[in-house]
């Protein structure tokens, strides 16, 4: 767009040649005037659009030092002592500037500069390409003049992770940063793309965007969205933020564990939990988005919702085809995970049950049950009805696990602390003094061969006990943190058959360990760069590391049917599943 301003007199200085490749323009030793028109042209600035005036002199186009100046954000001034405009940016070792002598001639940072400038009027103009330079920023000539503040303007292509396959798309940097073609970005994840002039039209599905160069607004199903970074047109290619586009089509962008992956399906969001993969396709996770908790089966594929059900903590079968959980009422729920059916098991509201865990047969499941956690019961899972297996009154126990035999369960407890308390006069007593000697959580083993179910503590030591299991054989393994020494790394301990311990890992940051179906421990470590996941086998003690991330993992669960974790998302963690020896995003 070009609007006539008027014409003016133009006087050049003698000049020929540029060490920036500007204009090269020969002309007498002495001023020579023509008459020339100044016109008011649009130009784009970081991809936003800003007029700027402009002359032709000798077959060659010079824009206005004055606007450019205002275009590089840099300060211009006249020195009379020196007879010259000094246009500058910056301060101390990084202070460039640009000096123009009434003559015409230009110093660049004081150095002589063989570019030429010319007068219009009052005002100077000069090659727009050696100012943008020598301030830092960069330019392309196309139909509009793109001109880039920080950095030049560098056209790549590169490599992007599209739902696993790498797909190639443009990219423009512009102010120090990659912009992409909203074409190649369309038609990776379904869409279509049509340019006409500086309007753009991106569909997908039901999804409709509408966007133009130059404008940082963009309309999405008819609703208006402000964009980060302003869209730019380059050679007929649009070139705008990539996740932006993506989520405006409908898709996602999740960090995986070597760079950002587009998905072609919005993911889940809300922080999600409790990730098992079921098979090569399904995956059941739990999530929490403020006011609701859920769980679901997600296709690992499509990242499509299959079923949800109305809760969370479900306890999976080790045929990965059924699961119980507790609603919020009490109510015992058993859940067939291939037909996607949720039956309520119990006929009336029952007392609060949590940590359900399945015989390795999968014909019994316990539980913990009331609210202070104190009975241990065996669930019938047709009718749903709670018989009490174990019960000592003392309460909060956790780590409810059985045996692959299905002849011991294990729990971890401690005792509650003592008060000493003396009447306060009123009615009332006040507590004087606390003892907490003794109440150290333990680990405690019931025998259910026993016709009378009592614990034995098989442990006596003051730390705290987390992660307790039982390997296929019966052997116990815990991890053990002391409680008050926030430096002190945890330790992989493996109780013995005369209640011995014997450290199977020690110095490493332990996050979270898990007995594998086969019989060796897995351990997730925190590590000076992401995580790792080890295997341990128990009968040598040989340690081996079986995967390596850049991801700050949480948690993992891994299966026969495959490994999923959890990592740091937008509003909580997200989980992703391990494929093709990397890390694939589920939900965000």
């Amino acid at each position: 767009m070009k609007r006539e301003i008027t014409s003016l007199v133009i006087a050049s200085a003698v000049v020929a040649g540029s060490a920036f490749s500007p204009v090269a323009i020969k002309a007498s030793a002495a001023s020579v005037q023509q008459k020339q028109t100044v016109v008011q042209e649009m130009v784009f600035v970081n991809g936003k659009a800003m007029n700027v005036h402009s002359v032709m002199w000798k077959g060659h186009k010079l824009h206005s030092v004055d606007d450019l100046a205002k275009v590089m954000s840099a300060t211009k001034m006249y020195d009379k002592k020196s007879k010259s405009w000094i246009i500058a940016k910056g301060s101390g070792k990084s202070k460039k500037w640009i000096t123009i002598k009434n003559n015409g001639m230009i110093f660049v940072n004081n150095k002589k500069s063989k570019t030429m400038a010319a007068l219009a009027g009052k005002s100077f103009f000069m090659d727009a390409s050696m100012f943008v330079t020598v301030f830092g920023g960069g330019l392309m000539a196309d139909k509009n003049v793109l001109i880039s503040q920080k950095g030049a303007i560098t056209a790549k292509n590169f490599q992007v992770n599209v739902d696993g396959t790498l797909q190639t798309m443009k990219s423009l940097r512009v102010n120090g940063k990659y912009l992409y073609s909203v074409q190649d970005a369309a038609k990776a994840i379904g869409g279509t793309a049509s340019v006409k002039g500086m309007n753009v039209i991106l569909k997908k599905d039901t999804a409709t965007v509408t966007m133009a160069a130059g404008s940082n607004v963009v309309m999405v199903n008819g609703k208006a969205m402000t964009l980060k970074e302003y869209p730019v047109i380059a050679k007929g290619v649009v070139y705008a933020d990539l996740n932006t586009i993506v989520n405006a089509l409908g898709g996602d962008m999740v960090k995986g564990d070597s760079g950002y992956v587009v998905m072609k399906m919005k993911l889940m969001g809300g922080d999600t939990f409790d990730p098992e993969v079921l098979n090569d396709r399904t995956v059941l996770v739990s999530n929490d988005e403020g006011d609701t908790e859920a769980t679901y089966l997600l296709d690992s594929v499509t990242k499509k919702v299959i079923k949800k059900f109305e809760g969370t903590e479900f306890s999976i079968s080790p045929d990965k085809k059924q699961a119980i959980y507790s609603d919020e009422k009490g109510f015992a729920h058993l859940v067939d995970l291939v037909m996607g059916t949720d039956k309520q098991l119990s006929a009336d509201e029952d007392s609060i049950k949590t940590e359900y865990i399945w015989s390795k047969d999968g014909q019994k499941v316990y539980a913990l049950q009331n609210d202070k956690a104190d009975t241990i019961v065996q669930i019938d899972l047709t009718t749903g009805a709670a018989t009490k297996v174990f019960g000592d009154g003392v309460p909060y126990k956790s780590d409810l696990h059985i045996t692959a035999d299905g002849q011991k369960l294990l729990y971890v407890v401690g005792k509650e602390a003592k008060t000493d308390t003396v009447d306060d006069g009123n009615g009332g007593t006040d507590v004087t003094g606390i003892h907490t000697e003794g109440t150290e959580p333990q680990v405690n083993v019931i025998d259910l061969t026993a016709e009378t179910k009592t614990a034995a503590a098989v442990t006596k030591s003051a730390d705290n006990k987390v992660f307790p299991g039982f390997l296929n054989d019966g052997t116990i393994v815990y991890v053990s943190a002391k409680a008050d020494d926030d430096k002190a790394l945890p330790v992989l301990n493996m109780i013995g058959k005369d209640n011995s311990e014997t450290a199977l890992l020690s110095g490493k940051d332990i996050i979270s360990t898990q007995i594998f179906e086969q019989g060796s421990i897995l351990v997730l470590t925190a590590e000076a760069n992401g995580s790792a996941i080890y295997e341990i086998n128990p009968d040598t003690k040989k340690v081996t590391q079986l995967v390596k991330t850049d991801l700050e993992l949480t948690s993992f669960n891994w299966t026969m049917a495959g490994l999923a974790v959890t990592a740091p998302g937008m509003d909580g963690d997200k989980v992703l599943v391990y494929k093709n020896n990397g890390f694939t995003a589920l939900t965000k």
